[in-house]
C-alpha cells in the first residue's frame, strides 16, 4: 500500500460538483479523477450537509 494521497478542498469541491451537475455518474467521476468511489461518496454526503462551506470537507 502506497502513501496516503491528500486532496485539496478545491479538488474535492470540483469532484463533488462534477457528480452533481454533470452527465457522469459518481462511479465515472471517481474513475476519471482517480478517487476511490467510497471517498467521493463521503465528500458528497458532507457537501450536502454543509453546502458551500468548502473548508469543512476535510
Amino acid at each position: 500500500m502506497g502513501p496516503r494521497r491528500r486532496f485539496s478542498n478545491e479538488f474535492k469541491l470540483d469532484a463533488v460538483l462534477f457528480t452533481l451537475q454533470g452527465d457522469s455518474t459518481v462511479k465515472e467521476v471517481s474513475e476519471e479523477m482517480d478517487i476511490p468511489y467510497s471517498l467521493l461518496c463521503k465528500w458528497r454526503t458532507k457537501y450536502k450537509k454543509l453546502g458551500e462551506k468548502v473548508e469543512m470537507l476535510n
